[in-house]
């Protein structure tokens, strides 16, 4: 079996997992210690949350089945990816309330990181074979793409972090080349007459 863990002051401590579970894996972990990540029940996975020394499964979307923490925040906002009758879908859990953030188009769609103010970033199916990155913000699911200029030669197609400041960081490709690293950093808002 393997377990997630945590170490603090050169002290590792096993997290365990849920019970009838053999697997857990931590991914991310805010200021207070607070550890997000996934374990298994028997056979189904979990998204869950480590407090205190305590396992809290954070359970699934309406219909849903197997999920799995990937961020957290310093207001224990979580977010991931969970399956739902419709396909896997990014999540955003915010005081023990799991939404679906939906998708560009097509399934699949993942949270991989969110910052501070609560806003997520990821990737999501555009169609069957396209995939591109986005930004959950204000309660809305912004495609990256159309937030750049149209000309600027890019396709973002996941986005794997952002911090309080809003500068998030993208895997990208240049006029079909290789996949590249990018880093987006916001404009200025417009000037007022």
């Amino acid at each position: 079996s393997r377990h997630a863990f945590l170490d603090s002051g050169g002290k590792m401590t096993d997290l365990g997992t849920l019970p009838g579970g053999a697997f857990s894996q931590a991914y991310a972990i805010n200021s207070a210690g607070h550890v997000a990540g996934v374990a298994d029940s028997g056979g189904t996975r979990h998204a869950v949350v480590w407090r205190d020394g305590h396992i809290r499964d954070l359970g699934t979307l309406p219909g849903g089945g197997a999920r799995c923490a990937i961020a957290i925040n310093d207001h224990d906002q979580i977010a991931g990816y969970a399956a739902g009758p419709d396909g896997y879908h990014a999540f955003l859990s915010t005081a023990g309330k799991m939404q679906a953030l939906g998708t560009l188009g097509d399934d699949p769609s993942a949270a991989n990181a969110m910052n501070e103010p609560g806003d997520v970033v990821g990737a999501s199916n555009v169609t069957e074979t396209s995939r591109h990155a986005f930004l959950w913000h204000g309660g809305r699911l912004y495609d990256l793409n159309t937030l750049i200029p149209p000309d600027s030669g890019w396709v973002l197609t996941a986005a794997d972090g952002i911090n309080r400041r809003g500068q998030i960081v993208c895997v990208g490709l240049h006029d079909h080349g290789p996949p590249s690293a990018v880093l987006l950093t916001p404009g200025s808002p417009p000037a007022r007459p």
